[in-house]
């Protein structure tokens, strides 16, 4: 049901709490293994990461995304950097402090 109410594309939410005027929702996404962008061996998970842009009210009330991203690596012995971490430009564009969705309604707020 709180899925529904978030509204993001292939996420779990791992958990909603309501701590003094905030919300809180922690999600991840529901992606299998992916494959190196460059040499397409399947990647394998390194850890997580954790980023907190602001996400639209709920009931009224401040709400912080918590999107647990996931950091792969290339499992390729011949490749040096092969770490990279999880993106989903209809949840948060990387660096960015709103949501996507945050953004959105801002943009059209004030172009009102």
């Amino acid at each position: 049901m709180v899925e529904l109410l978030v509204g993001l594309p292939e996420v779990t939410v791992l958990g909603a709490f309501a701590e003094g005027v905030d919300v809180e929702l922690h999600i991840e996404t529901r992606r299998a293994r992916v494959g190196c962008p460059s040499c397409g061996v399947a990647a394998q998970l390194k850890d997580w990461r954790e980023v907190v842009p602001v996400d639209l009210q709920v009931f009224g009330k401040p709400t912080r995304l918590h999107w647990h991203k996931r950091r792969w690596r290339c499992v390729d012995v011949d490749r040096l950097n092969g770490s990279r971490t999880e993106e989903d430009h209809r949840i948060a564009v990387a660096r960015m402090k709103l949501t996507d969705r945050a953004g959105r309604w801002v943009t059209e707020a004030v172009g009102r």
